[in-house]
This record gives C-alpha cells, structure tokens and sequence, in this order.
C-alpha cells in the first residue's frame, strides 16, 4: 500500500518510470481506467514511447469515445513520422479499422 502511494506521488512528481509502473500495474489487475490515467501521466512527463502504449490501452477500451481518442493518438504518431513507432500505430489505425466495420456488421 505504502508504495503504492510512493509510486503516485513519484508519478505526479515528474517520474515517467514510476507512472509506468503504476499503469502496468492497474492493467493486470483489471483496472484498465486506471491504467490510462498513469500511462497519460507518463506521457505528460515526457515519455514519447507512451503515447503509442496509451494509445492501444485506449483502442481496447469498450466504449467508442476511448477508441476515437486512441485514433487521434495513433493518426498523430504517424503524422509526426515518429521513427520507433510508426509503423505500430499503422497497425493500430488498420485494427481500429477493422473493429469498426465488424461493429458495423454486426449491430
């Protein structure tokens, strides 16, 4: 408990690490908004990898809002040509994609 609370306020403190950690964290315990919180924070203390992992937290969101925000993370990845990630955020654009027209298909 106690370093959890460590972590968070490392987190909010400007550790990119520790916020990794924290995301990592609350993904394997099925607490997937809890996840995108710290990988957005991660991101904002200015980690460029987690923009790409913050994006495919979002795409495996249930709701459509989450997946929009996931497009507008991967469409920007790409756009910036973002060497070590582009061509993972094709594929994350392609699965969107397809998850979109099965949504479609099957109402």
């Amino acid at each position: 408990r106690v370093e959890l609370a460590d972590a968070k306020v490392q987190a909010m403190r400007g550790s990119v690490s520790a916020a990794r950690r924290l995301s990592a964290f609350y993904a394997i315990t099925h607490r997937p908004s809890d996840a995108i919180r710290w990988m957005t924070v991660a991101m904002e203390n200015g980690d460029l990898d987690a923009r790409f992992d913050l994006a495919l937290q979002l795409s495996n969101a249930p709701d459509q809002l989450n997946r929009t925000r996931a497009r507008f993370w991967f469409d920007k990845i790409v756009a910036e040509g973002d060497a070590d990630n582009v061509e993972k955020a094709k594929y994350g654009i392609q699965n969107l994609d397809e998850i979109e027209a099965y949504r479609k298909a099957h109402p």
